[in-house]
């Protein structure tokens, strides 16, 4: 595979136990005419007590050449 990617993630602690993620990627594909799937992801969590949480995501596909339109997601985080 012929692929190399620039990723960025960058996460925020917020008041009341919340955070903020984003985590944009950009690969470039050599061997598929060059083409460039960038996505980007948004999420909101909340962390409940120090080992549970919950969050939503926002996703896009970003230019001509986007893997997908956009998407929602929800999902738990666990500390152990």
């Amino acid at each position: 595979v012929n692929t190399t990617s620039i990723r960025l993630i960058a996460i925020q602690s917020l008041p009341n136990n919340f955070w903020g993620k984003l985590d944009a990627k950009i690969p470039f594909e050599w061997s598929n005419n060059n083409a460039i799937p960038a996505t980007a992801e948004v999420q909101l969590g909340r962390m409940f007590n120090s080992w549970f949480g919950a969050f939503v995501d926002g996703l896009a596909g970003v230019g001509g050449d986007r893997p997908y339109e956009w998407g929602v997601g929800i999902g738990v985080r666990f500390n152990y």
